[in-house]
């Protein structure tokens, strides 16, 4: 009901009994986090519910439990359990081992962050010259940007909104953390990180990739 578009993340309150309305708009998935329970599959053409209460405030790793293509084992997500009232910081170790502390502010004020415009770049610097070069390159086709980058039709095989890309974690359903450098390799290449990657496969002159990159990281 917030129209907010998450990509491979769940957001959620704590204490809050949530329903999620699960489909597919391919080929059968089984959505899975391993902390709250059971699996759940996701089935083109129908719809199956699930119902949880998350009881913990943190970040919890999940894994496309159903064999889906070449890329199943890169099929990750996260849950994302926000607190009620003010933000709280939680010890993260993410699934190449690394750890780090994160801070989750309350479900609100994350709600109220992504409701709100992307941010606009600055004149003059590379991340205004790589908001052109998203433009120039299509990218509006498959991925909208809150406030700048917005198209009424959209395919169904349409790529994640990427109007706060910079402040998930990690891009590409779980696979790569969310760094220029990552991005920067992704958007040239995404086949060579997930086979049989829906994305397009663009040619670049040198840099401008990274141009791209450090746009999206600017989207907080």
């Amino acid at each position: 009901g917030a129209g907010i578009h998450t990509a491979n993340e769940l957001h959620v309150p704590v204490g809050t009994r949530i329903w999620l309305d699960m489909t597919s708009a391919d080929v059968i998935h089984a959505w899975w986090i391993p902390r709250i329970g059971g699996k759940r599959d996701a089935t083109p053409g129908r719809s199956y519910p699930m119902y949880f209460t998350a009881k913990q405030v943190g970040i919890f790793d999940g894994q496309c439990a159903e064999l889906c293509g070449a890329s199943h084992a890169l099929m990750g997500t996260k849950l994302i359990v926000h607190p009620v009232a003010k933000e709280e910081t939680f010890a993260y170790i993410a699934p190449d081992g690394n750890k780090q502390d994160v801070v989750i502010e309350s479900y609100a004020d994350w709600v109220k962050k992504e409701q709100a415009i992307a941010a606009k770049p600055a004149a003059g610097t590379e991340e205004e010259a790589g908001q052109k070069l998203f433009q120039d390159k299509g990218c509006p086709a498959c991925h909208l940007v809150s406030g700048f980058a917005e198209s009424a039709a959209r395919s169904r095989t349409s790529g994640p909104n990427l109007s706060h890309v910079g402040s998930r974690l990690w891009i590409a359903a779980n696979t790569l953390p969310t760094t220029t450098e990552n991005l920067t390799k992704w958007i040239e290449n995404p086949q060579a990180i997930k086979p049989e990657a829906l994305m397009t496969k663009f040619e670049f002159k040198p840099g401008e990739a990274q141009k791209i990159a450090k746009y999206l990281m600017s989207l907080k």
